[in-house]
């Protein structure tokens, strides 16, 4: 049921290497079994391969088997395609009678086809059967079935016998379909079926596959099927319609009718070609390449005024369904979308950014479906108002400076609680206690000269601190302290400031300066300046590194300290951290040990 003027597609094909090895072995076992030479055990051997003259008709008739291989010859064989499936009957006259065996098409060579017969019925292939489609078969065994009933209804009886069943379609072939969009047909459904099944391919070749079309209401049936994005695209679609019915009512199993076209000679639609791309830029982005998890994502685009109806589609990395955001103008040719903060997850997600042309055709105008651009997702340092709002802090450190003398603990306890996303308050104390190498200025041998000496001296200072937090950025944190310290002969003020930059999950840095001044004098009681790199190791370990050079009391000798160590998470409330390193002062050098815990309730 071709459209008037379509011309018929050529349908004949020629099988793989191994279809033609077994087509000859056949054709060499026909021709031997026609020879006059052939020896009597050959033809006992493989009776059902011996010649039988075959009568000429417009049928499709066996001409030659072996095994579940048949060799079938007609003038109908040229339009059957490839894996049609196939009844054959015994032959009565030129037309079938009893149903033989099933097979399906497996090669085809001009008016001759080799079939594949189900393996259970190959005793059933008789040369000279009649072979024809399936959904023929079925029609026409339909139509007998009610034409006997009519022949057996007995006369004058007073309910008459029902009339051969007309099962009709009334279906309006598309012309051609638009490039990337869905096609969609309709049928209205005539006569006793009661479903309405598509068999649609893409392409002049290859097997079809079903689709059952929606019951409308009142015989109206119909389907949108979205095309395959293939490499190189197919320029047609080739469909038939077949009604199945009765429905559950019947034991017996449904029957088929071929409403419109069939598989051999399937309806025809053209696709438009894939639209060139044009040299005009659709879309101008500046891509993301990070996002904060649990933070909305704002994308920014140009998009080029021949389009419309820009869209983000974004997906979660791993999943495969898209989610359609559609864009919002900010100004001329300005559009905007922000990505909701529950759908910016870790480890990550994807998005591409697709308009619409002046034909309506969907086109992507940054990255694609297949290659969308992608955003790694990363669960920053900064605390958010979902975690615990407290924190205790303890710290210990102990450094030996390599001098009998010079050697003294430092401890440090904070509290810190968590008011906003972006603030943490917080209270501490620190302490340096033990021996320290000092300056002393001592008597020399003449009075009048005195002399500075490094003498091995108790050290005794505290320092409290109150400050904040503030975070500045998903990446940046600034804290502050005011610092109130007591020692030894005095009292003193300062401050402590520190600079957070990074990611526990990437890499980060952390830069700090605390100096404290006696309230009396002017010179420093207390001088340390520190910096730290954490690097990620695992999702829960880090390792760090740190350096820092400190004067504690104004008469003591600069020290530095150098220290490797790792820091765990255990669990979502404690962390750990364990380091060890050198100590020195002048030139001595001697080891030094830090270890600490925090923990959120």
């Amino acid at each position: 049921m071709r459209a008037k003027g379509e011309p018929r597609l050529q349908k004949n094909h020629i099988g793989p290497a191994v279809w033609v090895s077994c087509w000859a072995v056949t054709w060499v076992s026909v021709a031997a079994s026609m020879s006059v030479a052939a020896s009597v055990s050959v033809a006992a051997a493989a009776p059902r391969s011996r010649p039988v003259a075959v009568e000429k008709t417009d049928a499709v008739q066996v001409i030659a088997h072996q095994g579940t291989r048949v060799v079938v010859s007609g003038a109908q064989v040229a339009r059957w395609p490839l894996a049609m499936p196939v009844w054959c009957f015994e032959a009565a006259g030129d037309k079938p009678g009893l149903q033989l065996f099933e097979a399906q098409v497996a090669s085809i060579n001009g008016d001759q086809a080799a079939l594949h017969v189900v393996e259970t019925q190959a005793g059933l292939v008789q040369i000279g059967a009649i072979c024809e489609p399936r959904f023929v078969a079925e029609s026409r065994r339909w139509n007998a079935s009610v034409m006997k009933l009519q022949a057996d209804s007995p006369a004058g009886a007073a309910t008459p016998a029902p009339a051969v069943p007309a099962v009709t379609v009334r279906h309006r072939p598309p012309v051609n379909v638009a490039w990337g969009k869905p096609i969609w047909l309709e049928a209205v459904l005539d006569g006793p079926a009661d479903s309405v099944l598509l068999y649609l391919r893409q392409g002049a070749t290859g097997p079809y596959r079903e689709w059952p079309m929606a019951a409308k209401g009142d015989g109206l049936y119909g389907i949108s099927v979205t095309l395959e994005e293939r490499d190189p695209p197919d320029s047609q679609v080739q469909y038939y319609l077949i009604a199945q019915g009765p429905g559950a009512a019947s034991s017996a199993p449904p029957l088929r009718y071929a409403v419109f076209a069939n598989p051999a000679e399937p309806q025809t639609i053209g696709l438009d070609a894939v639209p060139e791309q044009t040299r005009e830029q659709l879309v101008a982005h500046g891509p993301t390449d990070r996002a904060s998890h649990g933070k909305p994502l704002e994308l920014v685009a140009q998009i080029n005024k021949r389009f419309t109806s820009p869209t983000i589609f974004y997906r979660a990395r791993g999943s495969g369904t898209y989610r359609a955001l559609p864009m919002k103008p900010m100004g001329p040719e300005q559009w905007q979308a922000v990505v909701p903060a529950r759908d910016v997850v870790v480890p990550g997600l994807a998005y591409y950014i697709a308009v619409m042309d002046e034909k309506g055709v969907v086109r992507e105008g940054f990255a694609s479906q297949r290659y969308p651009h992608t955003v790694t997702v990363l669960q920053p340092q900064i605390l958010s108002e979902e975690e615990n709002r407290n924190r205790l802090t303890m710290r210990y450190g102990y450094s030996d400076f390599g001098t009998a003398g010079d050697t003294f603990h430092q401890g440090e306890a904070s509290l810190e609680r968590l008011f906003f996303g972006f603030l943490i308050a917080r209270l501490s104390a620190a302490g340096w206690w033990g021996d320290s190498q000092r300056r002393a200025v001592i008597a020399g041998p003449d009075s009048a000269k005195p002399v500075s000496l490094l003498q091995s001296q108790p050290m005794r200072l505290y320092v409290g601190r109150a400050g904040l937090d503030l975070h500045l950025g998903d990446y940046v944190a600034a804290s502050v302290d005011l610092s109130m310290a007591t020692y030894k002969g005095g009292s003193g003020l300062g401050y402590r400031a520190v600079m957070h930059i990074g990611d526990e999950h990437v890499a980060s840095i952390e830069l700090g300066i605390e100096q404290v001044w006696p309230v009396d004098t002017g010179e420093k009681l207390l001088d340390i300046k520190r910096g730290t790199l954490l690097v990620p190791l695992g999702d829960r370990w880090r390792l760090a590194a740190s350096a820092a050079q400190e004067q504690v009391l104004t008469d003591a000798p600069k020290a530095i300290r150098l220290g490797v160590g790792v820091e765990v998470d255990l669990g979502n409330q404690l962390q750990l951290d364990l380091s060890g390193g050198a100590a020195g002062r002048l030139d001595q050098l001697g080891p030094t040990v830090n270890t600490g815990f925090r923990f959120k309730f």
